[in-house]
């Protein structure tokens, strides 16, 4: 949307523009849907000759990929071109591949095995934005390890081992048995997380935070003047101020969030405002 200013106009204008194609994002994000392999692929360099080898650096749960056995650390061992010819063509024959209707994949497990399975693409399918939820002992403590890769809307749909449930639900039951294990500390696994819906952060941090947050403030919105002129971040109002209500039993005072340069809108938000009120980790970079 352009807008042209008036002559004294303020110039005190949110600036940017979004176009959702297809509506890809907004199905993802407000529905579950999934579109593609559903996995993410890196280069990484192990010799000495400036080439570098592919893996696979993600698979969203139940996607394609995840489904056709495919998982994160697995090695690419053929693509046509190695790296440096894949890098002089700006990797389109790689974009090319993991964006084809059909891929055979040839991998090696970091256990030296070396299999070959067909991946199909896929539209439109739900998957599991929570790709681990466990339960870990270490130092005599139990720690909660749940790991997200998008921030979907509390109504989206997610498809688990136990068939398709809404998001909220599948948060639900994960709190619920790290309740039931006694959990004392609680790592976030955010590294391939760009952010989502930020009602569902606020709802993350009220089962997160201490039970002494709860009616304390979480955050503030800043607006532009022109809303501001409406009321429009008035207590009670669209970007009015938004406080904690405690969700859930867990009373931790601490939490540890593993993060990459991909960890980002939502996944930034929450990390912020919890700080003021527990003691915040934030591992990676």
């Amino acid at each position: 949307v352009l807008y042209t200013h008036n002559k004294d106009e303020s110039k005190a204008y949110d600036w940017y523009s979004f176009l959702d194609r297809g509506g890809f994002v907004s199905g993802a994000i407000q529905k579950g849907l999934v579109s593609g392999l559903g996995m993410e692929v890196v280069y990484i360099d192990k010799s000495n000759d400036n080439n570098a080898d592919l893996f696979i650096r993600f698979v969203e749960k139940n996607s394609a990929a995840y489904i056709a056995g495919l998982r994160r650390g697995f090695q690419i061992l053929k693509l046509n071109d190695d790296y440096n010819t894949q890098k002089a063509g700006n990797f389109n024959t790689l974009n090319n591949y993991l964006n084809s209707s059909r891929v055979t994949v040839e991998y090696k497990t970091p256990a030296g095995e070396i299999h070959s399975v067909e991946v199909i693409y896929k539209s439109n399918n739900y998957a599991d934005a929570v790709f681990v939820d466990t339960v870990l002992t270490t130092g005599g403590k139990n720690v909660g390890y749940l790991g997200l890769s998008a921030f979907l809307s509390r109504d989206a749909w997610v498809i688990t081992s136990e068939g398709y449930q809404r998001f909220d639900n599948r948060i639900n039951n994960a709190f619920a048995a790290f309740t039931a294990q006694g959990i004392s500390e609680f790592v976030m696994d955010l590294r391939y997380n760009g952010g989502g819906s930020v009602l569902t952060a606020e709802y993350l941090s009220d089962l997160l935070v201490p039970s002494s947050a709860s009616s304390q403030l979480m955050y503030n919105y800043k607006i532009n003047t022109i809303l501001k002129e409406f009321g429009w971040d008035e207590p009670g109002e669209e970007f009015g101020p938004v406080y904690f209500t405690k969700q859930g039993s867990l009373n931790l005072n601490r939490v540890y969030f593993l993060v990459t340069e991909e960890t980002a809108s939502a996944s930034e938000l929450l990390i912020n405002i919890l700080s003021p009120y527990m003691d915040v980790y934030m591992i990676g970079t």
